[in-house]
């Protein structure tokens, strides 16, 4: 996605709030990011002046801005498709923040052995999964080994008409539309929709960006109808709100391996740090071991000779009360938990030094990243 590039008189003056960031957490599974966007986009041109700033020399810092995604989740494509979604979306980039992330990290092969190679989620969900996995493939150049695309394209199709055949007055229409058509809508979806259909004055913080590709996909008219039908129709959003269980093709856990690694990389490269939370994801996600959490493969500097992922992370309580915790003791049982991780020799997997080393470097790039 472009950049935005929002005129000086929409900013608005300077107040003295004690406001310095702002995080949506709301489930996954009925409020995707799209929801948040058009809002987040605008808070990340609001300039703050509070209270607090003169202590620390940030006068006219953005406003902070963190986003839940990649937490709960049917399927881990879905989860790395609400990242993807909160990163395109909301513009994302450095001192931005994701929280959570599950979805990056989680082990693909032992999710989807557990499951038998079978998920539940609702049509819509999996239709929205296959077009975003069909075309991440193509756009990160990921080998089509065991035939994946066409299967995926496949699904397109079932889904497709299952979900929108009663959306077009043209069959013509409905048959042309390509699973590329798909994705062109589904990148609009960062828009307000009633900005982009016409129901309100055009108002920039709103939209998702003026570059091109943007705006030649919104004038296109079969574009435009999925957009709406996506939105507004009542029967594809019903017909897309039923589950279906669906059996995997094979190689699908080894593309979404690569997904994860593809898209840790560019959250790495955009400086976007994630807020991680140990106990928390003990409790309400796959994670069963605190020495296999996400972290350790979000950020394994000092852990491996060779670190292949060193994205800004930092250890959280989530909802203390709730989860009985404290910051302490979040970093007390990730030392704990990795001391005593061994090799196939019964050989420490770790060494203490490396392990402590690790840890002050997640502390670290935690007070770099901090809204104060």
């Amino acid at each position: 996605m472009g950049g935005i590039d929002y005129p000086q008189k929409i900013k608005p003056k300077h107040a003295e709030y004690p406001v310095v960031g702002i995080d949506a957490a709301s489930s996954e599974f009925y409020c995707r990011p799209e929801v948040f966007a058009p809002s987040f986009r605008r808070l990340k041109y609001v300039q703050r002046n509070t209270v607090l700033d003169y202590m620390y020399g940030r006068i006219d810092a953005q406003l902070g801005r963190t986003y839940h995604a990649g937490e709960d989740f049917y399927d881990i494509v879905d989860g790395l498709r609400a990242i993807d979604e909160c990163i395109n979306f909301m513009n994302f980039g450095e001192g931005d923040r994701i929280g959570h992330g599950i979805a990056l990290g989680v082990n693909a092969s032992t999710y989807y052995e557990e499951r038998d190679f079978r998920i539940i989620l609702p049509k819509q969900d999996m239709l929205d999964n296959a077009v975003w996995m069909h075309k991440m493939m193509e756009f990160y150049s990921i080998p089509d080994e065991y035939g994946l695309k066409a299967n995926l394209r496949k699904v397109f199709r079932e889904l497709f008409y299952e979900i929108y055949s009663d959306v077009f007055n043209s069959k013509n229409e409905l048959e042309s539309t390509s699973i590329s058509d798909y994705y062109d809508s589904w990148q609009l979806r960062g828009d307000d929709p009633a900005t982009i259909l016409g129901k309100e004055e055009t108002f920039k913080p709103y939209m998702l960006g003026d570059h091109d590709e943007l705006k030649i996909i919104r004038k296109i008219s079969k574009i435009r109808n999925l957009f709406r039908a996506y939105h507004y129709s009542g029967s594809a959003k019903k017909k897309g709100a039923e589950c279906k269980e669906f059996h995997l093709h094979e190689g699908y856990d080894k593309v979404v391996e690569q997904l994860q690694k593809k898209l840790r990389e560019r959250i790495q490269k955009k400086h976007i740090s994630i807020e991680t939370n140990p106990t928390s994801n003990m409790q309400i996600t796959d994670v069963d071991r605190y020495a296999e959490h996400p972290i350790t493969v979000l950020n394994n500097s000092y852990l491996k000779a060779k670190p292949d992922s060193m994205i800004d992370v930092s250890i959280n309580t989530d909802d203390q009360g709730v989860f009985a915790t404290s910051l302490e003791k979040e970093f007390t049982l990730m030392a704990l938990a990795l001391e005593k991780e061994k090799d196939r020799d019964g050989n420490p997997l770790y060494s203490t030094v490396d392990i402590y080393r690790w840890l002050d470097s997640i502390r670290e790039s935690a007070c770099f990243h901090s809204f104060l």
